[in-house]
């Protein structure tokens, strides 16, 4: 799904919605929801005031079933953060910040919704998580914004193992990244006003 300014505020449009099996298969499910089609480094992105929240039906009746609630703290600093909150039953039938509100920033969640009920596993983070990438090995690689740091998740043995694959100069506030054809790593820095290229971990080209 695909659609871009809707709304007065760009803060609550919302530009695409992303539902994928997760790399390796199985019982996993990747959920990505893109908000803002004018988000800046430089100024607020999301409004504390809004709840940002995908509703997931598992039984086939049109009704939510679990629903993940994103609410965002003010701005300050270039950085915001966000707690995830995750209700079911009912309450996944309302909005805001309602249900079990433990799943906050510098955490890698995986969400099985297979089980019964659907499940999520955290694995702690030392960042802010900003962006995630998987390359052409199924394995999964994020930014972490405070720490200047790619991460490598290697998911082989179910228990992601994590290993910082790069290190940015300090401040520079890596916000996305993604592979290309040729399997060279790109990150945008949100700070520095560039792009890196990365042909192996720990390799700089600029």
């Amino acid at each position: 799904m695909s659609d871009h300014n809707d709304t007065p505020d760009p803060r609550t449009d919302i530009t695409d919605l992303y539902v994928f099996r997760a790399p390796g298969g199985g019982d996993r499910s990747v959920f990505v929801l893109c908000i803002n089609p004018k988000a800046s480094s430089l100024e607020p992105s999301f409004d504390p005031a809004a709840s940002y929240e995908l509703k997931i039906d598992t039984d086939g009746d049109l009704e939510a079933d679990v629903s993940f609630q994103v609410v965002f703290a003010s701005f300050a600093g270039g950085v915001c953060t966000a707690t995830v909150y995750r209700s079911t039953g009912a309450a996944a039938r309302e909005t805001g910040a309602i249900g079990d509100g433990e799943y906050e920033s510098k955490q890698l969640g995986r969400l099985t919704i297979s089980a019964s009920p659907p499940t999520i596993t955290e694995f702690p983070l030392s960042g802010d998580p900003t962006f995630m990438a998987v390359d052409g090995a199924g394995r999964l690689w994020l930014t972490e914004y405070d720490q200047d740091t790619v991460i490598q998740v290697d998911l082989g043995s179910g228990i992601p193992v994590m290993t910082v694959a790069v290190t940015l100069p300090g401040g520079t506030g890596p916000r996305g990244l993604v592979f290309d054809g040729n399997g060279s790593l790109w990150v945008a820095e949100g700070n520095g006003r560039a792009v890196d290229r990365f042909d192996q971990p720990g390799v700089h080209k600029h």
